[in-house]
């Protein structure tokens, strides 16, 4: 077991585990709440005056934003595990078309 001094605290590998999982269980379910919220906002906005601006209107708001934030924190690592297989999955490609262009010249 390690330890680490961070400023005049020392910490062991599984308490800077324990901060790097505090981080990732807020970062990833508000990130993708807001990117719901944000797409049902551009949505509702194409409708009349009258169906955004009620209490129904500002309800589904809420409640589509308490849901997807459980659901996400639920699937927070399942979420980080897709994005970081895409993103080496893009990498892996552009290099893939980087070395058939050179084949083919």
């Amino acid at each position: 077991m390690a330890f680490h001094r961070i400023g005049n605290s020392i910490y062991t590998d599984d308490e800077l585990r324990g901060k790097n999982d505090e981080m990732i269980s807020i970062i990833v379910p508000a990130a993708l709440t807001a990117i719901v919220v944000y797409s049902l906002h551009s949505f509702l906005s194409s409708l009349p005056f009258f169906v955004v601006h009620t209490t129904a209107g500002k309800l589904l708001y809420v409640l589509t934003g308490l849901t997807t934030f459980c659901i996400s924190y639920t699937l927070r690592k399942l979420i980080v595990s897709l994005i970081f297989l895409g993103v080496m999955g893009t990498i892996l490609a552009l290099c893939g078309m980087g070395v058939w262009q050179w084949l083919m010249n």
